[in-house]
C-alpha cells in the first residue's frame, strides 16, 4: 500500500488497529517500524475466529506491507483489505 509519511508511522498504524478492536502486541517484532496486532472476531456464522495482523511500515518508500493470518482465509483477506483502506493515500 502506498501511503503518506504519517500513515507509515508505527503510532498511526497502531491507532488504526486499536480503533477497530485489535490488541497491539508489544515487543513481538524487533523492527520498530512494524506493528503486530491480534483479535478474536465473530464471523457471520457466529464462530469466534482469531486473526493476527502485521503491518510493516517502510518510511523510506512510504509503503506498508500488510500480512493477515487466520484459520479463515476469507477473514484474513477481508482484514487485510479493511486495514489497507485506512492507510492508502
Amino acid at each position: 500500500v502506498r501511503n503518506s509519511a504519517q500513515s507509515v508511522a508505527p503510532s498511526f498504524m497502531g491507532d488504526i488497529c486499536k480503533r477497530y478492536g485489535l490488541q497491539v502486541l508489544q515487543q513481538v517484532d524487533p523492527n520498530v517500524n512494524n506493528v503486530v496486532a491480534a483479535a478474536n472476531l465473530v464471523t457471520a456464522d457466529g464462530k469466534v475466529t482469531p486473526v493476527l495482523v502485521r503491518l510493516e511500515g517502510n518510511p523510506q518508500s512510504l509503503m506498508t506491507r500488510i500480512s493477515a493470518r487466520s484459520s479463515s482465509s476469507s477473514l484474513a483477506t477481508t482484514m487485510g483489505k479493511f486495514l489497507s483502506s485506512f492507510l492508502e493515500e
